[in-house]
């Protein structure tokens, strides 16, 4: 699971459900508490509201959310632009470059208050020897954002394209003897709701349908460096082009399946539908 990826649903969902409710006075302290958080050495949060006035900074998650209280924010949506699966020649694809950090196109925005605000993370290395592996810097930027649109793809078809790419992409791997992955992509297919990797990236609150999905979605991400399903390679034309394909395919299914789950049940201020 991309470590990026999976703090950038761990804020949206854990800091929604503690704006929707007023009731409660102290906010999460993620940065302290959860595992998407457990190599970050240090942490900045900036906002730039394009005004004359001066910028809002925090340094703990807590802080943050505090903020965007102050500012009447009500629900942190996650967005991820779709994902094109077909690439001009000579480019790379977004699965190819999902090893990389800061290769992810995804972002937070907020709902309620004065204006809708964009969130986009940049991560860096620090210090390399950073007691408990806390070696990277990262900080938040966020700005003033136009109307917001939330992306709330369907839950079950989401989880259904899902398994759809995952059971291609394990066939392919079974008929060129790919034990491995083979049974890497079964894992993914198991029912279950025990998310791999960061198990606390999603509330107590989310749904166990939520739940389920994000956990076939972060054990089908294949998607890395040497070592990783990017590092296949295969001589023969037709089963290289076949696999380049299944692989965006995948891919998207899997963004998809981690937006349904991060965004289900969170509703635009205002929509009562």
């Amino acid at each position: 699971m991309n470590g990026e990826l999976a703090q950038i649903i761990c804020l949206a969902t854990h800091g929604s459900v503690w704006l929707a409710d007023a009731t409660r006075a102290a906010p999460p302290a993620l940065d302290q508490e959860n595992s998407t958080f457990q190599y970050v050495g240090s942490l900045q949060f900036r906002f730039r509201d394009g005004q004359a006035g001066p910028e809002s900074r925090a340094g703990t998650v807590a802080d943050w959310l505090l903020q965007l209280r102050q500012r009447q924010a009500e629900r942190l949506w996650l967005v991820i632009p779709e994902v094109k699966t077909v690439t001009p020649e000579g480019h790379a694809d977004e699965h190819e470059l999902a090893g990389f950090a800061n290769a992810g196109r995804w972002t937070l925005v907020t709902a309620g208050g004065r204006q809708p605000e964009a969130w986009r993370a940049s991560w860096a290395v620090g210090d390399r020897e950073a007691p408990g592996h806390r070696i990277w810097a990262v900080r938040y930027e966020g700005e003033p954002a136009g109307q917001v649109v939330p992306q709330c793809p369907d839950l079950r078809m989401a989880g259904e394209q899902l398994e759809r790419s995952v059971r291609s992409a394990r066939e392919f791997a079974a008929r060129h003897g790919l034990d491995t992955w083979v049974a890497w992509f079964d894992r993914a297919l198991a029912s279950s709701s025990d998310i791999p990797y960061h198990p606390d990236m999603l509330p107590a609150a989310c749904t166990p349908d939520s739940r389920r999905v994000a956990a076939a979605a972060a054990q089908a991400w294949v998607f890395g460096g040497m070592g990783s399903w990017n590092d296949l390679w295969f001589a023969d034309g037709a089963a290289q082009r076949e696999y380049r394909e299944l692989s965006r395919r995948l891919y998207a299914a899997v963004l998809q399946a981690l937006l349904a789950s991060a965004n289900d049940g969170l509703r635009a201020v205002g929509d009562d539908r």
